[in-house]
C-alpha cells in the first residue's frame, strides 16, 4: 500500500512539474523539432517599437521570437526561422494582410496569410489589441505548398515545420 501512495505521489509531483514548465513564456514551444540550415548571411534589425499605423511595419527579434509589427499590434513566430522566413504585407481599406513565406535556395514558397482587421477571408483566429486599446480581428488561411517534389527532404520538412508554426503565431495573439 505504500508503494501505490509513493509512487501515485511521484506521478502527481512529475505532473505538476511538467504543467508549470509550460507557464514560462506567452507563445507556444515549436510545432516541429525540424531547424533551419546554419546561415551567415547578415541581418540588420530596427530597434523594437509600436508603430503608430499600418503603415509602419517591422519584423524584429524579441525574446527568442520573431516579432512582426502589425500596425495593429505584434505577431509572433519561432525564431529558428529567421533566415528562411519572409513576409510580405498588404494594406487595405481597414486591414493589414501579411503572407509568410520561406525562402530556400531563391525560392519563396508561401505558407499561409494572416490577415487583422477587418477582413472577410479566412477563418477567425482571435484578436489583437492596438497601442490604443483597440482591438481587431485576425483571420488565417494556409496556402498549399507547391512545386516541392523536387526539394530534399530536409527542406521539404522545413517548410511543413515553418507551416505548422502558425500554432505558434495563434498561441502568442493575446
Amino acid at each position: 500500500m505504500f508503494k501505490k501512495l509513493t509512487l501515485i505521489a511521484c506521478c502527481i509531483v512529475l505532473l505538476l512539474a511538467m504543467l508549470s514548465g509550460c507557464e514560462k513564456g506567452n507563445a507556444a514551444p515549436s510545432a516541429s523539432d525540424a531547424s533551419p540550415p546554419a546561415g551567415e548571411s547578415e541581418r540588420t534589425e530596427p530597434a523594437v517599437s509600436e508603430p503608430a499605423a499600418p503603415g509602419d511595419f517591422s519584423v524584429t527579434a524579441v525574446e527568442g521570437a520573431i516579432a512582426i509589427d502589425t500596425g495593429y499590434g505584434r505577431l509572433f513566430f519561432p525564431e529558428q526561422w529567421t533566415e528562411l522566413l519572409r513576409t510580405e504585407r498588404e494594406v487595405g481599406e481597414g486591414y493589414v494582410k501579411i503572407t509568410f513565406s520561406a525562402a530556400l535556395d531563391g525560392t519563396v514558397y508561401p505558407l499561409f496569410e494572416i490577415a487583422v482587421g477587418d477582413y472577410d477571408g479566412g477563418s477567425h483566429i482571435g484578436s489583437l489589441t492596438d497601442g490604443n486599446g483597440v482591438a481587431r480581428n485576425v483571420r488565417m488561411e494556409l496556402i498549399s505548398l507547391r512545386d516541392v517534389t523536387d526539394l530534399p527532404e530536409d527542406e521539404l520538412d522545413w517548410l511543413y515545420a515553418m507551416q505548422e508554426d502558425v500554432n505558434y503565431l495563434i498561441n502568442g495573439i493575446k
